[in-house]
């Protein structure tokens, strides 16, 4: 499962650069959104639309004329994970997605997509290392997986798998009660997996749980 079917809004709506300032502003108030991704006429991500700028700009200006801040944005290859201790909650409620294949915009992730995701991942509460798998389907097995987990003392406290970066690959996202990490990885590679990442710092499990308290504050739940 990509990150677009993880974390994007679907009801984000997207200002086009041929619209007028006046188009903007009356979006951002009809569908009651602070902050718009624009983009242009190949759907390339141009920038974020800050409701209380427009309304300081001439309302006849075309967007493609005006000036849009650098922001934050995330890939179709970025795992949740990252998303989770990226997302600028200090700055704006939604940043884009893009795809790396032709850099165009994917969508939207909003701080309430990401809370309503991030608020089923119990797993997150428990101590251990979270690895992010990949492996090819004609390769990949459970039975194969756990026992190479098992032979070092450790279990499985969460699994989730879904396709990865091409329809040969499965991603595996598992979460194990070690942060010993390093002789599970060596198997692991040494059985035929690509290690995507690793999150296994003690710092690094209080930091996802402070980045959720934060996205709580910030939509004042």
């Amino acid at each position: 499962m990509t990150i677009s079917e993880l974390l994007l809004d679907y009801q984000i709506p997207v200002l086009y650069a041929h619209q007028t300032v006046h188009e903007a502003i009356e979006l951002h108030q009809n569908m009651m959104y602070k902050y718009l991704p624009v983009v242009d006429h190949q759907n390339h991500f141009l920038g974020i639309s800050d409701e209380q700028k427009m309304l300081e700009y001439n309302e006849s200006s075309i967007l493609s004329s005006l000036y849009f801040d650098p922001v934050i944005h995330f890939t179709n290859k970025n795992h949740w994970l990252e998303v989770m201790g990226k997302f600028p909650l200090e700055h704006v409620s939604i940043v884009p997605v893009i795809d790396l294949s032709n850099d165009e915009y994917m969508g939207a992730i909003s701080a309430e997509s990401l809370f309503t995701f991030v608020k089923n991942q119990s797993f997150l509460k428990e101590e251990g290392a979270i690895l992010v798998l990949e492996i090819p389907y004609y390769s990949y097995s459970l039975q194969d997986l756990v026992r190479i987990i098992e032979s070092e003392q450790t279990k499985i406290v969460y699994l989730n798998i879904h396709q990865g970066n091409s329809q040969q690959q499965v991603e595996i996202t598992l979460k194990i009660n070690n942060d010993n990490v390093r002789p599970i990885v060596g198997i692991l590679e040494r059985s035929g997996y690509q290690v995507l990442s690793i999150f296994n710092e003690t710092h690094y499990n209080d930091f996802l749980k402070e980045r959720y308290d934060s996205l709580l504050n910030f939509l004042n739940i």
